[in-house]
């Protein structure tokens, strides 16, 4: 069976009430399918009218929750009197056999009353009606494409205000003065993709208890010259570590393999000429890691493709936000992680750890320009699947 592309719309609400990940963890895991592109949405009107225009009335005999959609389109994806917060929605490209009839069987149908969990709009949607049979609360929790047909006229819309509208969400928030706000990447590693499973969606999850807000998300990939200028700055720390450690090393075991004991300058001096070496090896291991490329003999032009590792790109915003990412993460070696961190939860390894987030500002905004987490590539992705958009 040939692939599908479909999509998942993330209403306002789910992202406000932190449900996003327990969302993004049964989406992975109860279809299967492979996540190719996110990205987060601040709608205009424009854009909101756009995609409400994707459900128009059909006649007399409309069915209620058709309405129901159109309105609330209308109505929650711009900001309204009172509002604190701009509305946002994230976008999840999903792609695999019969992935449309999966998503609707995951997301379940839209019914009054249905205080059931086994679908994700019964768990966080709400439909309720009177005895009398009047709308008392309407959320529909997630947006998804009946047909193939609704899926290609709704990816033109998205594509079409992916740039305006979309990437690296502004102004979301009206903070008080003086707050101590900052922005922070982090990024969801490889090994959580390895294959369908509720562990991406678990960390989001996790990371929203640090009640930072969600401006942007993307699925990357990168190429091994990314990853070698993002990693760049470890590469002198791991050369001064292993010289360190060779020397060590030395001193401890290679004495009794030659049977002699070997002195401390000895020992040092193995570790200046081996270490170094050693550094550099960790460090194409680990950027190899993240590129999913063979570092060793790649040449120029594989060098700069993006590799087959797949990478969930997030930029959190709030006070103090790098502070209590990291917190949220825990120590580089999930060993030594406390319960309750996403690596301690998640972590397998110093290099296979789960996520990595900014250790400061200046290097969260660093780390940003190298894999550019606002960088529209949903376009390319619809296109491959329906054709060029308007």
């Amino acid at each position: 069976m040939l692939d599908e592309l479909t999509y998942v719309l993330i209403t306002p609400y789910t992202i406000f009430k932190s449900r996003t990940g327990n969302v993004v963890a049964r989406l992975l895991s109860e279809t299967g399918l492979d996540l190719v592109g996110a990205r987060m949405f601040a709608p205009s009107r424009a854009m909101a009218k756009a995609y409400a225009s994707c459900f128009p009335p059909a006649g007399a005999g409309e069915k209620e929750p058709r309405r129901l959609l159109r309105d609330y389109i209308l109505g929650h994806f711009v900001l309204r009197s009172g509002q604190k917060r701009y509305p946002r929605v994230l976008l999840l490209l999903l792609r695999g056999p019969n992935a449309i009839a999966k998503i609707r069987q995951v997301a379940g149908e839209i019914r009054p009353n249905d205080l059931t969990g086994g679908t994700l709009r019964g768990s966080y949607g709400n439909y309720l009606r009177d005895p009398q049979g009047n709308v008392l609360f309407f959320e529909p929790a997630v947006l998804i494409p009946e047909t193939k047909r609704d899926a290609a006229r709704h990816f033109k819309i998205f594509a079409r205000y992916a740039d305006s509208d979309g990437g690296i969400c502004k102004n979301l928030v009206a903070y008080p003065k003086d707050s101590n706000i900052e922005r922070t990447l982090v990024m969801i590693k490889p090994e959580n993709f390895t294959r369908p499973s509720r562990r991406p969606g678990s960390i989001l999850d996790l990371l929203a208890r640090s009640g930072l807000t969600l401006l942007a998300c993307r699925v990357h990939h990168m190429s091994l010259e990314e990853a070698e200028k993002f990693y760049g700055p470890n590469r002198p720390i791991l050369r001064r570590i292993y010289t360190k450690k060779v020397a060590a090393e030395a001193r401890t075991h290679l004495g009794g393999l030659l049977d002699f004991e070997i002195g401390g300058k000895q020992a040092a001096t193995i570790g200046r000429l081996l270490g170094p070496s050693a550094g550099d090896d960790q460090f194409e291991k680990i950027i190899s890691f993240m590129s999913g490329v063979p570092a060793q003999n790649a040449t120029p032009a594989q060098r700069k493709k993006p590799g087959p590792a797949k990478l969930l790109l997030l930029v959190y915003e709030g006070k103090d936000a790098v502070a209590r990412v990291r917190t949220l993460l825990g120590p580089t070696n999930p060993a030594n992680a406390e319960h309750g961190t996403i690596r301690a939860e998640f972590g397998q390894s110093i290099m296979v750890n789960a996520a990595h987030a900014s250790d400061s500002i200046k290097n969260a905004r660093r780390e940003t320009a190298i894999v550019r987490p606002g960088e529209n590539n949903i376009r390319s992705i619809i296109g491959q699947y329906y054709g060029k958009a308007e």
